[in-house]
């Protein structure tokens, strides 16, 4: 769960540490537990791993297109879409600027 969000998990520690309280290390952590729930609900066990890669696709291209990320996985590119549409749905990533120019944009803590 937060070996994603490393350098976060090491600045809320430090913030704690300066301010000699425990907020910003209690509040990291509970947003990571929200996040890793978040994920849980947004697909069911056997599309976790779809959600995954296509969030490990993003990470590596935003300009990546549903075509090859469906390329990539061996998969059609309307089943790529229906992940992306629901991901849309629950705010994990948003679609910016044009439909062949536009990037996406993960809205997970810590992009």
């Amino acid at each position: 769960m937060v070996y994603s969000s490393q350098e976060g998990y090491y600045k809320a520690i430090e913030q704690s540490s300066a301010r000699s309280d425990c907020a910003p290390f209690i509040d990291f952590m509970l947003g990571e537990i929200l996040h890793t729930l978040q994920q849980a609900v947004v697909a069911p066990p056997e599309a976790c791993d779809k959600v995954q890669f296509i969030i490990h696709c993003i990470r590596e291209n935003a300009a990546i297109s549903a075509r090859e990320m469906a390329e990539r996985a061996g998969v059609s590119p309307r089943l790529i879409e229906k992940y992306l549409t629901e991901m849309k749905k629950k705010g994990i990533l948003q679609r910016e600027g044009a439909r062949k120019s536009g990037r996406w944009k993960l809205l997970l803590p810590g992009e």
